[in-house]
This record gives structure tokens, sequence and C-alpha cells, in this order.
């Protein structure tokens, strides 16, 4: 916990809380905005910038009465990367916490990050833990701790490397890079993480500090397959300009990582890609994960491919990819020609 009474409260650095809100049923509302204003650490702004609800929020935030909340809203509904965009506009605080409308903080949650941001100077992009609370009231607590290499990894060949409501970052990396949330893409959350990856150091806090509603009104939920296919599109640009990958073989490895059915032929040549992609990756981070991620993907297209749950394809060892399928041709025919032995006998 941060020491406030070593340090006067004007040192503190200000935290701006970024709520965009559309059409949130007034519990969950209510809720996720009381979850900021009862935070042991005091020194914060919290903005909600109202989408263009079909019904306006200001009566309910207006009934709080606290000076630290600032309310707009928009005249027109344009989608919640672009309230978050206004939001960080109107900010003033040295480092931006994301919390959507529904979601909880923890009464910790500011004061635990503050310090972590405090403790480590270099990382401009903070994550944590984060409990699912789904509508059939089970609770699943989601871990991605790691280390920053693990959550680079994770951001170029998984999803995105934080629950997305357990984010703060520094005021100071998107004044820098003039990054900001992307509102033609459903990942706004991804792209950013990734357009960051290379301009600050990230870090997840092995704590579970919110908890994050899942219900069907979620993007995840209602469009879950144009989803699936912006975080690839968003992926494989890096991709692209990284590797000089041409549009055959982005199709063709969209396809296989998307475990579409492919031939024998087109599932060799998506792995030797796959592969290229992962060892420069590799060598360029100097990180020993890629290979470890990348394996998992490989074995899962692969078993799904050739239908064989239990086969382990690809390995990994001193951040390199052991490729064991040819053993594996080699031993599929090994066995038939026992069983035509056998028949001949």
């Amino acid at each position: 916990m941060v020491n406030t009474s070593v340090k006067k409260h004007s040192q503190l650095p200000l935290v701006s809380v970024i709520m965009p809100v559309y059409n949130t049923k007034e519990e969950y509302l209510r809720e996720s905005i009381e979850s900021i204003l009862k935070q042991t650490y005091k020194k914060f702004e919290l903005i909600i910038v109202d989408d263009c609800s079909s019904v306006s929020v200001e009566p309910i935030v207006r009934s709080y009465h606290d000076s630290r909340i600032q309310y707009t809203r928009l005249p027109e509904n344009k989608g919640a990367s672009f309230a978050r965009n206004i939001g960080f506009r109107l900010s003033t605080g040295q480092l931006i916490a994301v919390q959507d409308s529904d979601d909880i903080s923890y009464s910790e949650r500011l004061e635990v990050q503050v310090k972590y941001m405090q403790k480590y100077p270099k990382v401009g992009v903070m994550g944590a833990q984060y409990r699912v609370l789904s509508s059939d009231s089970k609770e699943t607590v989601l871990n991605k701790f790691g280390s920053p290499e693990y959550l680079r990894a994770y951001a170029l060949f998984f999803y995105s490397p934080f629950g997305h409501s357990t984010v703060m970052m520094r005021r100071s990396v998107l004044m820098d890079t003039m990054i900001r949330y992307d509102r033609n893409v459903t990942c706004d959350d991804f792209k950013l993480f990734l357009d960051l990856m290379n301009k600050t150091d990230f870090m997840n806090i092995p704590r579970t500090l919110v908890s994050y509603r899942s219900h069907k009104n979620n993007i995840s939920h209602q469009k879950s397959e144009q989803l699936m296919s912006d975080v690839w599109n968003v992926r494989v640009k890096v991709w692209k300009k990284d590797l000089k990958l041409s549009d055959e073989n982005v199709a063709l490895l969209k396809r296989f990582v998307m475990n579409e059915e492919l031939s024998p032929v087109e599932q060799r040549k998506a792995c030797n890609i796959y592969k290229t992609v992962v060892l420069f990756y590799a060598k360029k981070y100097n990180n020993p994960r890629m290979a470890e991620m990348a394996v998992q993907v490989l074995n899962d297209a692969y078993q799904k491919g050739i239908k064989q749950k239990n086969y382990i394809f690809f390995s990994e060892k001193d951040n390199k990819i052991i490729d064991k399928t040819i053993h594996h041709v080699k031993s599929n025919k090994k066995d038939v020609l026992k069983r035509k032995e056998k028949i001949r006998m």
C-alpha cells in the first residue's frame, strides 16, 4: 500500500479515471461509479462520458454530489473508443485509469497501481488480475501476469495481454506517441496495446483488483466473430510490415490459425511460415517466451488439422521450435507396413 503519511497529498500523482457510458443498466452504473468513489486512494478525478445513451445518465451521475466527478454527454453516439479519447482529452491526471461502466474496481485498486507505477518508472501500461462475474453467478479469476516479455509474446500471438478495465497508463506515454483508441476496429483496446508495445514496458500486477461483468450486451458477446477477425487483421498488419509477408501467405496463415481445413501441403507451408514469424520476433526481442507461446498455437492447429489430439507435433527447447511432424509421418508409415504384414500372414 502507498504510505501516504510520508508524502503530502499534493505530491501524489493525480489519477484520471475514464468511464464511457452507453445505455448501461442503472444498477450496474451505480455500482461502477461507487467503486471509484470508495477508493482508498483519494487524489483522482472521475471523467464520465455519456456516449449519447437513449436516456441521459446525467441525473444518476449528479446524484453523487462529488466534485471529483466530471460529466459530459456527446451529441451523437460515436462508440466507446471515441468516448474514451474524449475522456482522455478532458483529463488532467499524470496517470490514466480505464474502467467500463458496468465493471467494479476493488477499493484498493488505484492505491496499489499508483504504488507500482512509482516503483517501476519505465512501465507505461499496467494491468492486474480480474474476476469475471457471469450471468449464471459463476466467478472466474483470470490471471495474465508475467514478465514484460511474456506480455509482448501474448499480444503478438494470442489476444490482449490486459483485462481492459484493470489498465492504468502514463499520460506522458500517450502524449509522446500520440497513440489513441482506434474507433475503426472492435478490438480497440487490443490495437492500442499492440501500438504501444514497442513504445513502453508492460506489466500486470499479480493481484485481483477488478470485477469484470460478463453479459450478453458485452461487445465480446455481441460481435464475437467481428472481434476475432479484427484481432487477426490488426496483428497481421504488424507481421506484414516487419516480415514483408505476401498477401497469399497472410491468407494461408489466417486459415491455419483459424483452424480452417487445409491440405497436407498447405498445412506444411503454413507451419513453416508461422515458425519464420515466431523466430523473427524471438530474435528481435531476445525473447524465449515467443517460441513457447507459438508451440501452443502450432500444436493446436496441427492437432485439429490432422485430427489427432494426443500427439505433440511441436516442442520448444533453447528458444527453438522442434518440429516432430516428419517423425510422426514416418511412424504412421511403419504402422501401415506392420498392419499390411499382419494381413499377409
